[in-house]
């Protein structure tokens, strides 16, 4: 039976292979020579085609010559193209739509009413930079947040919770690796340079059998190749940040090109000279970050080419401090503090094209991610300045990872589509050491490296069973090594599209996934400090299962598409800090201080309706959502209400085309508050205290302590009030002989609402207990200039 099976599966393959022609080559982008990623290509006058792959390439099959091919991609001017005969790939370079309007077209690509994906979200990048940002600095993050099932944490942070998951649950790729932190400070601004991107996208449901190693969302992000025909570039000042933007051929041969990109936070610029200042110069202090990608690619012949991508960006906030010399002093003290974070990345790739109807990438990678917190002194000598004493403590943590794979996309027929791959991840974590140094003492204390390492393989078919049904289909598989331990999953990916009449579907979906890697959150206010730890034999990986389903509607005419979607996602084996543990302090094992064995249970019900043409552009999503954590030993073992359930979740989109050179663009956000706990009632308590009589001989002292004792329902049983603003911005935009000339104003938080970040209780003078509040951002106008050349 087994070989029976095997035997059809190879020839319904074949079947679908032989076809008379095959057309074959890469799409791109006229002007740039960009690839263009998921390019439609189909036949005329039909509707059977296929899409380009991740790097512009496409396939498909004809049943006879001449024929035509339509070549449709959003943003740019559709191709009819005459193919008379088969053989040598055909490349073809579609043209940008003229920006007479410049109008926003956002998709989700999940509301295809003839694609077996669902909740798939991609964003044009250059459609991005239209909306508000905080302090004018552009969030392809916060962006995404505007959807249904994807929501924010705590007011201005780009940190994604998607569908009941944490931001660790989240796979970030950077042409194809992992991120594992992704914010700045505060999480207000994501590392992501919108400059730098040439495609993006985010996956919430039916993840495709490719995509391993995380529970909620794959946040797919690729880096821009450079532009193959000319040198171009553009310049930003903000109020937060700077960047510079260059891209162009290598000795003006059009086979090697290059992309840099850089981007430099300017609030040290301010914070160094005011506390100098103010200080009498005697300490500065102050805060910056920068995100540098670069990327190299060379083409060497028609049918291979090579890629070196690299990103690297570091956080610092830092404090100086230089003692004055005292009078008679021989010697004066030099202190600093820094809390210093960052990720680097560094990939080569080499895309090699078999034949006709297969393509491959082979991928070498590393991603490295660290946290150092240092404090350090040192006392020198007036004269001449020499070291006589030198101390200073640190924390370190970080996780770094090697990576070496090899993917297949196989375009079998026009109607049956393969993809297969494999990967082995070695994996190196430290948990979290403490380290004293001085010229007597170096000494060290902390959670042992962890090492782990894990091998992937996957295959993914996406066909249609017959005119109105086709499917995604696929199976991941994955093994984790961590010591002793070995961890093995299959995981079955299925998403089925049902055509139930002309622009209407019905698509149902069902995921495992399994994760081996945890977070330890501290659920502080930003800062990176959460611990990346693996799983072990004491601590298994985490799972879930996700069923959706949903219906789908296009309104041809209106060019207005609606989707409502239910889901259900069940998680295991969650783990948690322990109530009042902390990873600085305590027991040196990260192990000793969770809570292991935690459930989850998420559930919901999402609405989305966006416009996608015309001056007026946008959309309105809205969120009914359920998120409950269990620990055995936390809220007496029963379900409570996570941090960041929120009942509701309504967004508003929109852009405005007034004329050509001034776009409008605004959002509106409402949403329940945050679960806290807060107590319920309250009872007098007397405690009793012995103390030792002052005199030798005499008898303790007796005292009655009166106090008040505060009682919980549970857990998150209590809300944060609820959550809402409207952000504004215009562009006014002009050509220059040479470029662009660009004026951006915008407005956060336009009337000042006081959202709560955090909430705290205190006692006031008279010992009576209330809530206060702590509000960061009130009504924030930013300016942002840019040139382009």
């Amino acid at each position: 039976m087994r070989y029976t099976a095997l035997t059809l599966l190879i020839g319904f393959i074949y079947i679908q292979a032989v076809a008379q022609h095959t057309m074959q080559g890469y799409i791109s982008d006229e002007k740039t020579g960009e690839k263009l990623i998921g390019c439609s290509v189909y036949i005329s006058g039909t509707t059977e085609g296929v899409t380009s792959n991740n790097y512009g390439f496409y396939s498909i099959k004809v049943n006879m010559l001449p024929s035509w091919l339509v070549f449709s991609y959003i943003g740019y001017k559709s191709d009819t193209v005459q193919f008379v005969s088969a053989g040598s790939n055909i490349d073809i370079a579609l043209t940008q739509k003229s920006s007479t309007l410049k109008e926003v077209e956002i998709k989700a690509s999940g509301t295809f009413t003839s694609s077996p994906r669902m909740g798939v979200l991609t964003i044009p990048v250059k459609q991005i930079k239209q909306l508000p940002a905080l302090g004018g600095e552009v969030d392809v993050l916060k962006v995404f947040q505007l959807m249904p099932g994807v929501q924010g944490g705590n007011e201005g942070t780009s940190a994604l919770y998607v569908r009941g998951g944490t931001p660790d649950q989240n796979l970030i790729l950077l042409d194809d690796i992992p991120l594992y932190y992704v914010n700045h400070i505060g999480g207000f601004v994501s590392v992501f340079d919108v400059n730098a991107i040439n495609d993006i996208k985010l996956i919430k449901g039916g993840f495709p059998a490719r995509y391993g190693g995380r529970l909620s969302s794959v946040v797919d992000i690729r880096m821009k190749s450079g532009n193959s025909s000319e040198i171009k570039g553009e310049y930003g000042i903000g109020l937060l940040a700077s960047r510079i933007f260059i891209e162009g051929p290598v000795l003006k041969k059009e086979k090697t090109k290059f992309m840099f990109s850089l981007r430099r936070c300017n609030l040290d610029l301010a914070t160094r000279l005011i506390t100098r200042m103010q200080s009498g110069l005697v300490f500065s202090a102050g805060y910056t970050f920068y995100d540098l990608y670069s990327k190299l690619t060379h083409e060497i012949d028609a049918k291979n080419s090579l890629s070196f991508s690299f990103y690297n960006g570091r956080d610092n906030i830092f404090f100086k401090q230089r003692d004055p010399v005292a009078d008679g002093a021989d010697t004066f003290f030099d202190f600093q503090s820094n809390v210093i974070w960052g990720n680097t990345l560094a990939s080569v790739k080499w895309n090699h094209q078999y034949n006709k109807n297969v393509f491959g990438t082979l991928t070498f990678a590393y991603t490295h991610f660290n946290y150092l917190n240092r404090v350090q002194y040192e006392e020198k000598y007036k004269s001449d300045k020499e070291v006589i004493e030198k101390a200073s403590t640190s924390f370190v943590s970080g996780v770094n990872d090697l990576i070496l794979k090899k993917d297949f996309d196989y375009f079998v027929s026009n109607s049956f589509s393969l993809k297969m791959g494999a990967g082995y991840t070695n994996h190196q974590f430290n948990p979290g050491v403490h380290t004293y140094r001085s010229f007597a003492t170096d000494s060290a204390a902390g959670s042992q490296r962890l090492y782990s390492n894990e091998i992937t393989a996957y295959a993914e078919g996406e066909f249609s069973i017959s005119p109105k049904i086709n499917t995604n289909a696929g199976l991941h598989f994955n093994t984790y090594f961590e010591g002793v331990a070995i961890f093995p999953s299959l995981q079955p990916r299925i998403t089925v599209n049902y055509n139930m009449r002309p622009n209407w579907a019905v698509k149902t979906s069902f995921v495992y996934m399994q994760q081996n890697l945890h977070l330890l959150s501290n659920n502080g206010a930003g800062l990176p400090t959460d611990l990346w730890v693996p799983a072990t034999s004491t601590t298994s990986p985490q799972y879930s299962f996700l069923y959706s389903a949903g219906l789908f509607h296009t309104f041809e005419n209106k060019g207005v598409e609606i989707s409502i979607e239910g889901y259900y996602k069940s998680l295991s084996n969650q783990i948690e800090f322990s109530e009042g543990a902390s990873f600085f302090g305590g027991s040196n094992e990260w192990e000793d201080k969770i809570e292991r064995d935690g459930k989850g249970r998420v559930y919901g019900v999402e609405f989305l309706a966006q416009k996608e043409h015309g001056r007026l552009t946008g959309w309105v999503g809205y969120t009914l959502s359920y998120n409950f954590r269990k620990f055995d030993n936390i809220n007496h073992g029963e379900w409570f209400p996570y941090k960041f359930d929120r009942r509701h979740y309504f967004t508003i989109a929109a852009n405005y085309t007034l004329k050509k050179n001034i776009i409008f663009s605004g959002d509106f956000i409402f949403n329940t508050g945050n679960a806290i706990t807060l107590p319920d009632g309250k009872y007098p308590t007397i405690n009793e205290e012995f103390k030792q009589g002052i005199f030798p001989g005499t008898l303790p002292i007796f005292n009655q302590v009166y106090d008040i004792t505060y009682t919980y329902s549970g857990r998150n049983q209590s809300r944060m009030p609820v959550y809402h603003r409207i952000d504004l911005a215009v562009r006014f935009i002009k050509e220059k002989k040479k470029g662009t000339r660009e004026w951006v104003i915008s407005v956060y938080n336009v009337y000042s609402r006081e959202n709560p970040y955090f909430v705290y209780m205190q006692h006031d003078k008279q010992k009576k207990l209330h809530l206060y509040q702590i509000t960061l951002f009130p009504i924030i106008p930013s300016f942002t200039y840019v040139r382009s050349f």
